[in-house]
C-alpha cells in the first residue's frame, strides 16, 4: 500500500517532465527560425541564398523565404551568403517555438555592371537623362556623350526606366548575369510638322463647268445626298507641298497625319488621293483629276481627319503629290454636307504630321 501511494505522488511530476520544453534528440531546446531575405532597402526578394545556423543549412526560395528547424536556443549566429552579395552575418536571441528573423543583402563590388548609351535618332547623344532601376533605388544620369553607368547590380531582371524632360519616358526590362550589362536606349519625342494648303477648290454636279477655286471663293464645301446611293454632289480638292518636309522623315508605327479645317458647319468626310495634276484657277466639275480607290477606312469630324493610313502612298510617289479630295459620309436617310473657310479667307486648312523619333 506504501509502494502504490509514493507511485501516485510521483506520476504528475513525470508527466510535467515529459511535455515541459522542445528538445531534440540530444535533449537541447530548440527553435525554428524562419524569414525572408530581400534585397537591401527593398522589397526585392533573393532566391538561393544559403542561410545557416549552428550547422543547419536552408536555401531561399523564389520569393526569398527560408526555414531552419531545430535550431538550439540561445544565442545563435545566422549566416547568408550567395554570388554578387555581401556575406551576412548577426547573432539573434533563439527561444523555442518559431523566430521570425529578415534578412537584407547588399550587393557586392564583384557584382555586374550596368551600362549605355542614351541617345535620339535625329539629335545624337542626350546628356542629363536619369537612368534608373526603380525597385533597386539605383540610378545614374547621362554625361555629355550620353553614357551613363550603374555599378554593383545584383544579377537578375529588373526593370529600367530612362526620363528626360524633351522625351517621352522609356521604360523596358534589363536581365543581368554574371557578367556586366550594356544596354543602350533610343529616346522618343514628338515633333509636329505643320503644312498650309498650296491651293484649294471644291466642285459641284448642279453647275458642273463652274469654278469654285478662284482668288474670291472664300469656302469650300462638301455635299452627299440621300438615296440612290448616296451621290456625292460636291467635293473639295487640296493641296499640301510635302517637299515641305524634312528630308529625315519617314512615317513609323508612332506617327500620325491629320488634316486640319476650320468648319462652317457640317457632317464628317472622308478623304481619298488625287492621282492627277491639277489647277485651282480651272477644275471643275467636268474637269476633275481622277482619284484613288484607296480611302481612308474612318470619318473625321467636320473640323479634322486622320489621313495617316493612306499618307504613306501619298508621300512615297515623288513625282505625283497631288493631294486629296474630301467628300461627305454618312448613311442614305439624309443628305450630308460641310462647309469650310478656304485658304482665301485666311484659314487655310493644314496638314500635321506628328512625328515620334
Amino acid at each position: 500500500m506504501k509502494h502504490f501511494k509514493k507511485l501516485f505522488w510521483l506520476t504528475p511530476f513525470l508527466g510535467l517532465f515529459i511535455f515541459t520544453g522542445c528538445k531534440n534528440t540530444t535533449g537541447t531546446e530548440t527553435g525554428i527560425i524562419e524569414g525572408s531575405v530581400y534585397i537591401v532597402g527593398t522589397s526585392i526578394p533573393i532566391s538561393g541564398v544559403t542561410v545557416s545556423c549552428a550547422g543547419i543549412n536552408a536555401t531561399t526560395s523564389g520569393d526569398g523565404y527560408y526555414e531552419l528547424e531545430n535550431v538550439p536556443s540561445g544565442q545563435q549566429t545566422v549566416n547568408a551568403t550567395k554570388s554578387d552579395f555581401e556575406n551576412y552575418s548577426k547573432t539573434i536571441e533563439v527561444s523555442t517555438g518559431t523566430n521570425t528573423h529578415d534578412i537584407e543583402m547588399t550587393s557586392s563590388p564583384s557584382a555586374p555592371d550596368l551600362s549605355g548609351h542614351v541617345y535620339s535618332e535625329l539629335d545624337g547623344d542626350i546628356q542629363g537623362a536619369e537612368v534608373s532601376i526603380p525597385p533597386l533605388g539605383l540610378k545614374d544620369w547621362t554625361d555629355a556623350t550620353g553614357n551613363y553607368q550603374i555599378p554593383n547590380v545584383p544579377q537578375g531582371e529588373y526593370p529600367i526606366k530612362v526620363t528626360h524632360d524633351n522625351y517621352d519616358t522609356f521604360e523596358d526590362s534589363v536581365y543581368l548575369y554574371s557578367s556586366d550589362k550594356q544596354f543602350n536606349v533610343r529616346m522618343l519625342r514628338q515633333y509636329v510638322i505643320q503644312l498650309s494648303a498650296t491651293k484649294d477648290a471644291y466642285t459641284y454636279r448642279w453647275d458642273p463647268d463652274s469654278c469654285f477655286g478662284e482668288i474670291d471663293k472664300s469656302t469650300l464645301f462638301v455635299y452627299t445626298g440621300s438615296g440612290g446611293g448616296s451621290t456625292i454632289y460636291a467635293q473639295t480638292y487640296i493641296s499640301f507641298n510635302l517637299n515641305e518636309l524634312p528630308s529625315y522623315f519617314s512615317l513609323n508605327f508612332y506617327d500620325s497625319v491629320v488634316v486640319h479645317l476650320t468648319a462652317i458647319g457640317g457632317d464628317v468626310f472622308r478623304a481619298k488621293l488625287i492621282m492627277q495634276d491639277w489647277d485651282e484657277l480651272s477644275i471643275t466639275w467636268n474637269n476633275s483629276p481622277e482619284v484613288g480607290e484607296n480611302h481612308t477606312s474612318r470619318s473625321g469630324s467636320n473640323s479634322r481627319l486622320n489621313i495617316t493610313e493612306i499618307f504613306q502612298e501619298w508621300y512615297d510617289n515623288q513625282n505625283n503629290r497631288y493631294g486629296i479630295v474630301l467628300y461627305a459620309t454618312g448613311n442614305t436617310d439624309y443628305n450630308h454636307s460641310i462647309k469650310w473657310y478656304s485658304k482665301e479667307a485666311g484659314y487655310s486648312p493644314v496638314l500635321k504630321v506628328f512625328i515620334t523619333y
